[in-house]
């Protein structure tokens, strides 16, 4: 076990612990106890260098298995309602044949696809009715026309200006010379969609509740490097991101966790959600949520609206399912409690997923 597997599981438990003695939020239900042993299960089987090949199923990235999934026609339809033929994209049905797909076997038995993976005990159930070079054939393809599509979009020049970062091992999708991911696509959308409405040029401090393993943290401080970025998560994802984050850009540039969170300060901090009430008021120009407000009970969400109210971001970015997949046990992003006060700028359906949507709200603070 590397170094680094040490310290992340290391902060797995320690979060966990503080997590649990927290009593501003609600104790965490089984299914978060079970996604921390199933990370630690997995880390400690594969290494946290491989992560975006194993965990990172578990967050925003998507695993596409089949040609005829409905995110792969609907990026079909899209490219060619631009006039935008994704040569290039289907060009992966001849050259990732059966055959040829066999050279990077090594590859393929690295991925740990979420579907495959017991959520206790962390072991492959190995019962996966698509074989692997298939799979992984069919996941590039809905890779690469997701690249192709967010290009398109990319008014800020995100996905030609920022590399996706080789730790963490992404799936081997080259495109246009260089290797792609749909995380760095989709985090190009949702900034763009952003900086279509928000004087991002205003921007000096942002909130992100629940970050994943950081990647869209990872794009904002690529892009806007002066910005000060926060994250406020709960274990395991929370120790996942600020590793991930602290290896990419160098520990100078992370603040981690701690129970006394250093604000007024330039570097990227970690928080959990016990604490909340530690935030300055007013700190915030920017908070954001991409789908995970839209998977707490309602009284956590309840939780962190007066948290975005009490620190007073001038501009909310939210993004998930508009309404409740558990009607009475969580909300959609169109059933939140928003002020009356708070200006809804934008709201649209998101691109890639029909269910869900995006809204930008203006607070009121200049």
């Amino acid at each position: 076990m590397s170094a680094i597997d040490q310290k992340v599981l290391q902060d797995i438990q320690t979060m966990l612990a503080a997590h649990d003695r927290s009593s501003a939020v609600p104790e965490g239900n089984r299914f978060w106890i079970g996604l921390g042993e199933k990370h630690s299960a997995i880390i400690r089987k594969y290494g946290f260098e491989k992560f975006k090949r194993t965990v990172n199923f578990e967050y925003s990235q998507w695993g596409v298995t089949t040609l005829s999934e409905p995110k792969v026609l609907r990026l079909i339809s899209l490219l060619l309602q631009k006039k935008n033929l994704p040569v290039e994209s289907l060009a992966w049905v001849f050259s990732y044949t059966d055959e040829n797909v066999k050279g990077i076997e090594n590859v393929i038995n690295d991925i740990v696809w979420s579907d495959e993976i017991d959520s206790i005990t962390g072991k492959p159930f190995n019962t996966s009715p698509i074989g692997g070079g298939a799979r992984f054939r069919a996941y590039a393809i809905y890779c690469t026309l997701l690249w192709q599509y967010a290009q398109t979009e990319d008014n800020l020049g995100c996905l030609e200006k920022v590399p996706e970062p080789a730790f963490g091992s992404p799936l081997p999708v080259p495109f246009e010379g260089r290797i792609i991911s749909q995380d760095l696509a989709l985090s190009s959308m949702e900034l763009n969609r952003m900086a279509s409405r928000i004087p991002m040029g205003k921007i000096r401090r942002v909130l992100e509740i629940g970050a994943g393993y950081g990647r869209l943290g990872y794009l904002f401080r690529q892009m806007f490097p002066d910005i000060e970025y926060t994250i406020i998560d709960i274990p395991p994802a929370l120790a996942v991101s600020q590793n991930y984050l602290e290896t990419v850009f160098g520990p100078e540039a992370v603040a981690p966790y701690s129970e006394n969170p250093p604000f007024h300060d330039s570097r990227m901090k970690f928080l959990l959600p016990g604490q909340m009430n530690k935030i300055p008021e007013g700190y915030f120009d920017l908070i954001l949520n991409v789908s995970s407000l839209d998977e707490m009970s309602p009284d956590q969400v309840k939780e962190y609206f007066n948290l975005i109210e009490r620190v007073g971001p001038a501009w909310l970015y939210l993004k998930g399912y508009g309404v409740s997949q558990k009607p009475g046990f969580r909300l959609g992003v169109n059933e939140f409690p928003y002020r009356p006060a708070w200006q809804e700028i934008y709201k649209g359906q998101d691109d890639l997923v029909g269910a869900f949507v995006e809204k930008i709200f203006r607070l009121g603070r200049p």
